[in-house]
């Protein structure tokens, strides 16, 4: 599991809803950036981040689909 799923997942324990955080890779960096020994400069980290953002465009992309279909 990646450091962005624990993340999520520790996000989704909450009543709260993160999901317009979540999907923000400004607010992602500035977490990652405040965790001991994570270094958000990282391949790891910005591979994560890269799909993250990839997801969220595919989604927008979708539902933009979609409402166009209707």
């Amino acid at each position: 599991m990646s450091l962005l799923q624990v993340i999520y997942f520790l996000c989704l324990q909450t009543e709260e809803d993160y999901t317009e955080a979540m999907s923000d890779p400004a607010f992602l960096q500035g977490v990652l950036a405040n965790l001991p020994g994570v270094d958000p400069q990282s391949q790891e980290i910005q591979s994560a981040m890269s799909q993250l953002t990839k997801n969220d465009d595919d989604k927008d992309k979708k539902e933009d689909e979609d409402k166009g279909a209707k």
